[in-house]
């Protein structure tokens, strides 16, 4: 069902047509007796309105040829929403395009940049995906896809698509009510408004996630008592996450900071406890020295918790199991706190998303 036709030695794409429009267009095609040729074969058709309203032309009985393939409802309503959404970002589109040895569902365009649109409803291979961004770039065209079910090879063990510079590939879903996202970083977004985003160069690939500098921390207070000489006094440990510039969540376990030693232990982290203390909810908390200790079990020294009464290192292996079963039951004490982080960041490529344009590099 192609979106393209020539009417009267004029190209018409069906989604640019309003509902007035379109009948005007039907009423001059029956009063002029003129041909409708469909762009994509150049045998005769005609218009047509789905169920859903939405404007397509159809071949004549007989015209088809023998290997043209029927596209589903879906897969037009996602080139017709590329196609809005080209127009919406400014650029110029066509649907159902070929050039040389391939083809696009959507060929978008401006003054200096063109993009092939590939929306894959069914099944499609790695290799054919392969072959077809090669003959893209052979023509300087950047290709991007649309897949429902992406290639293995494309996809992570949750079925997302890999994030992958030289095949820039998202993921479509058709929800419970039928409606068509984007499903972009656990985000459903409208075709169209992924579109405009994209054109806008308000999405980018980037190598690395960068947590967001000023932002919301939870640090999580604990009782417990020194394993050396039994005194009673607290300790604490982090929320499990920042967001990056792009919203996602980066664990903490797992992210760079531009310091050796565990982000809890940072200069920005101990202020904020330092002044939560001499408030009225933090008067009765007690901590240990944060300080370099040297561990027999390791065999070397490193930034530790201690007992604020003996001075005795609290491993950091005991520490983790511990969290780990405070985390069960829930903190004694939490203070959520806005502070202006040092520079977080974790290898992770990912498209990252922005407004603003605040990417994570």
């Amino acid at each position: 069902m192609p979106l393209r036709a020539l009417i009267d030695n004029i190209e018409i794409i069906s989604t640019y047509l309003n509902s007035n429009e379109w009948i005007e267009l039907r009423d001059k095609i029956k009063q002029e007796s003129l041909d409708v040729i469909i762009s994509q074969t150049d045998k005769k058709g005609y218009l047509r309105t789905s169920k859903n309203g939405l404007q397509h032309f159809v071949h004549k009985k007989g015209e088809a040829p023998e290997d043209f393939k029927t596209e589903s409802p879906q897969l037009l309503f996602i080139k017709s929403q590329i196609l809005l959404g080209c127009k919406e970002a400014g650029w110029n589109a066509i649907s159902e395009y070929v050039e040389n040895e391939w083809s696009a569902d959507i060929l978008a365009s401006n003054e200096k940049n063109r993009i092939a649109f590939q929306v894959q409803w069914s099944p499609y291979s790695f290799e054919k995906t392969k072959a077809r961004q090669k003959y893209y770039k052979q023509d300087s065209v950047r290709g991007c896809w649309f897949f429902k079910n992406p290639p293995k090879e494309l996809r992570d063990w949750d079925k997302k698509p890999i994030a992958d510079k030289d095949i820039p590939l998202f993921k479509i879903v058709e929800t419970e009510n039928k409606d068509i996202k984007v499903d972009f970083n656990n985000q459903l977004l409208e075709v169209k408004e992924f579109i405009v985003l994209l054109l806008c160069r308000k999405i980018k690939f980037c190598s690395a996630m960068k947590a967001i500098r000023k932002q919301m921390i939870t640090i999580n207070f604990y009782e417990k008592s020194c394993w050396k000489c039994g005194a009673n006094q607290h300790s604490y440990y982090l929320s499990e996450t920042v967001k990056s510039n792009c919203g996602e969540d980066m664990y903490l376990e797992s992210v760079m900071w531009q310091e050796d030693d565990a982000i809890e232990f940072s200069p920005v982290i101990q202020n904020a406890i330092r002044d939560f203390l001499v408030t009225d909810k933090g008067k009765g908390i007690k901590i240990g020295r944060i300080k370099k200790r040297f561990s027999k079990t390791v065999g070397h020294s490193y930034m530790s918790f201690g007992c604020s009464k003996c001075d005795a290192i609290f491993g950091g292996w005991h520490n983790h199991e511990e969290i780990m079963e405070v985390k069960m039951s829930g903190p004694d004490i939490v203070f959520e706190v806005e502070l202006e982080l040092p520079i977080i960041r974790e290898e992770r490529e990912h498209w990252c998303l922005s407004e603003k344009k605040e990417f994570c590099e």
